[in-house]
């Protein structure tokens, strides 16, 4: 259940849960949905394109801004690498709407990946603080009239990167 304190929503619960009454709320299940999906090919993941605005940026661990335009190629390089990648279910998403029409969207979540030649199959976890801009979107894109200015991720991405480099060592020994 979503309570209103001041001017922010809260949630804590199951993602495929989350109050869809929400604008912000909506298009967050939205955009973790055509992130999640592996098949870039896929309806989900072509929604992407309309939940980021024109100008949307990526910045991970603060680093620089990566323009949404060169996402779907890192998310391609994804989709050739992993056999399965999502998001638990259990999530906390605060929605903020401030009074100079700022709205930003908070989520404490962990993804799952899971590595294409990895016999074990084992889940990667990595704990994950998004932060999403929100602004209204120009007519007939976003979601429930808004859509993501920029996501900011923060997250450990050792543990992905460790069993990246095992799996292609692993792969390299197979073919010799």
């Amino acid at each position: 259940m979503a309570t209103e304190v001041g001017g922010f929503i809260q949630y804590a619960g199951p993602l495929s849960k989350i109050p869809k009454d929400s604008p912000g709320f909506l298009l967050f299940s939205q955009y973790v949905a055509a992130i999640d999906a592996l098949d870039r090919s896929s309806q989900l993941a072509i929604q992407l394109q309309h939940i980021l605005s024109h100008d949307a940026v990526f910045v991970t661990n603060g680093g620089p801004p990566v323009p949404a335009a060169q996402v779907p190629e890192m998310l391609k390089m994804r989709e050739g690498m992993l056999a399965e990648f999502y998001h638990l279910d259990d999530i906390k998403v605060v929605f903020m709407e401030y009074e100079d029409g700022r709205m930003n969207l908070m989520c404490e979540t962990t993804s799952v990946s899971v590595f294409k030649g990895d016999e074990k199959r084992e889940d990667v976890k990595v704990n994950e603080l998004l932060i999403l801009q929100l602004a209204p979107a120009n007519d007939g894109l976003g979601v429930g009239g808004l859509w993501v200015t920029e996501v900011k991720t923060y997250m450990d991405a050792g543990p992905v990167m460790t069993k990246a480099k095992a799996v292609r060592e692993a792969t390299r020994d197979c073919v010799k």
